[in-house]
């Protein structure tokens, strides 16, 4: 299984990605996110989980898991989003890295 989350938007608009391939992972890094994309519900989710206003400095999170022959990609604000899938993008967001420009 892989996930990857990309942050984009905010104030300075500076993206940050990670990327996690849970078969080269800590076992308990790897054994965390597999519980958090099964308690979120994650092949179920809606692609686009948005709030109805907002505002110019919220941030985009894209969150994308691979597992096997199946994919699935949701966007979302973070304050939109139902708490199971919160709970994965925090527990990716220490990983994410800031993407030099260019």
């Amino acid at each position: 299984m892989r996930v990857s989350l990309a942050v984009k938007g905010g104030i300075h608009g500076v993206p940050a990605t990670a990327s996690v391939d849970l078969e080269q992972a800590a076992a308990p890094q790897a054994d965390l996110i597999r519980r958090l994309v099964a308690a979120s519900g994650f092949f179920g989710l809606p692609p686009k989980l948005r709030k109805d206003r907002p505002r110019p400095w919220d941030f985009d999170y894209t969150v994308s898991v691979e597992d096997g022959a199946r994919s699935h990609t949701v966007t979302c604000h973070k304050d939109a989003a139902p708490e199971g899938l919160r709970k994965l993008i925090e527990a990716l967001e220490p990983s994410a890295r800031i993407e030099p420009p260019g």
